[in-house]
């Protein structure tokens, strides 16, 4: 039942209800707890405490008039006031704001259980392109930043260390100019001393 129809029904039972604070009307209170109850079942806590606090009326009906059944009804009648206050204002709140929809019976809902092969087939043709898309564009992205890193020489000597455990770590070219072993002018012959 729709929260709006269960508190209209609750309300006019409100305005009908057979208890107050000295007595009861026994013949009118039974069937009459029996509706609350049976559209308190939205809350079960709520519903449990009404007919616990109905089932205390019940005991002190047929008995006699005294002290401690005058007692007993005042506190039940307390208990039952304030349960269906409750529940209204619980179902008020429900109408005003009401819950977001499930999806109908026929159509899937998303959720984490299903994985992305069901999430990828589930979606229209435009997720589809865009998830190709941002796929392919990381790709790109890691292979340039890939081979970025491989250009450098300390990428480079992990990588060979990484293949060739036992080989010790390679050295890097020298920065300092090394001399070569060409002849420079303080090595070469004097062509004036030479002369015949």
């Amino acid at each position: 039942m729709p929260p709006d129809q269960r508190l209209k029904k609750l309300r006019a039972l409100w305005s009908s209800m057979p208890i107050c604070e000295s007595f009861c009307v026994e013949a009118a209170f039974i069937p009459w707890q029996g509706k609350v109850s049976a559209l308190l079942g939205f809350n079960s806590k709520l519903q449990s405490d009404f007919q616990g606090a109905a089932n205390s009326i019940e005991h002190t009906i047929g008995g006699e008039d005294s002290l401690e059944n005058l007692s007993n009804i005042q506190r039940a009648n307390a208990t039952i006031r304030r349960i269906m206050e409750q529940a209204m204002s619980e179902l008020e709140l429900a109408v005003q704001f009401p819950a977001p929809s499930q999806a109908p019976p026929g159509l899937p809902s998303l959720t984490d259980e299903n994985g992305i092969w069901w999430f990828i087939s589930n979606s229209t043709v435009g997720v589809r392109w865009q998830l190709i898309l941002a796929a392919i564009g990381i790709c790109i992205t890691v292979l340039l930043v890939g081979i970025g890193l491989g250009q450098t020489d300390f990428i480079r000597n992990l990588y060979i260390q990484f293949h060739n455990p036992q080989m010790p770590h390679p050295t890097n070219d020298p920065t300092m100019p090394q001399p070569t072993a060409q002849p420079t002018s303080a090595n070469t012959p004097d062509s004036t001393t030479n002369k015949p």
